[in-house]
């Protein structure tokens, strides 16, 4: 038997001692825990290590196996545990009720030793595959999060760089003619007004830059320091503040 097969556990339920001691024996290969009745089997079975199978008997005083897989299936902790049915009851009448319940398999008394052995096994392969299979999904989800992740980072720092690009080539145009500005101010040959209307041009032109980088996502905004751009955590800052010229600066 497969090592990894023989370190799983399984639970048995049963309310005669010999049909547990018969299970207990059949069973050495693997971990095993007992339940005497309905209510210790839901403790266990929600008890920390789970079983990874449970050998349900249906025939119980007080709770019955078809009121434990009710239960089971019930509890998000314990619905995926495979349960097989132990009876003694009609099978044909047994395996529709039980398959119907939820169970995955059925074993008749008397018990055969081999029959136990290999329907445990086989169930006990189905599980891990159907948990393999789960683990996969979860780790190809988690692989195309983070390729989603890494496209939508290049996005964002492509649309930054296209907007500061964009950003820089108007500023650096307003902020040649501001200072074309203040020379013809200087030399007399322009007014106050001239100049300030120039500069207003330019934070006209901030104000499209702004409209454009919140349809890109991107958050714009003066802070103390001057106009910036930010992205995430990260930031860009162009500093400094326009102030009205008057002959007083100058």
């Amino acid at each position: 038997m497969n090592e990894e097969i023989t370190r799983k556990r399984v639970l048995i339920v049963d309310d005669e001692p010999a049909n547990i001691d018969v299970l207990v024996e059949t069973l050495s290969d693997y971990e095993r825990s007992i339940a005497l009745n309905g209510e210790q089997a839901l403790d266990v079975a929600r008890s920390e290590p789970a079983p990874d199978i449970i050998l349900l008997d249906i025939m119980m005083p007080e709770m019955d196996g078809y009121e434990v897989i009710k239960r089971l299936k019930a509890d998000e902790k314990t619905r995926d545990i495979p349960v097989i049915f132990i009876t003694a009851m009609d099978k044909n009448i047994d395996e529709a009720k039980g398959l119907a319940l939820g169970a995955v398999d059925y074993i008749t008394k008397p018990i055969s030793v081999t029959i136990v052995l290999a329907r445990v096994e086989t169930h006990l392969r189905l599980r891990m595959a159907y948990l393999q299979e789960i683990e996969n999904h979860r780790l190809k989800n988690e692989l195309l999060k983070e390729k989603a992740r890494k496209v939508t980072a290049q996005n964002m720092v492509e649309t930054l760089d296209t907007t500061i690009n964009a950003v820089v080539h108007m500023l650096t145009n307003a902020a040649t003619s501001i200072v074309i500005l203040q020379e013809c101010y200087k030399s007399n040959t322009l007014t106050k007004n001239r100049i300030d209307n120039a500069a207003n041009e330019m934070f006209a032109a901030l104000k499209e830059i702004e409209n454009m980088s919140k349809v890109n996502g991107i958050d714009f905004g003066e802070s103390e320091n001057g106009i910036h751009f930010e992205v995430g955590s990260g930031e860009v800052k162009f500093k400094g503040r326009y102030q009205s010229l008057s002959k007083d600066n100058l």
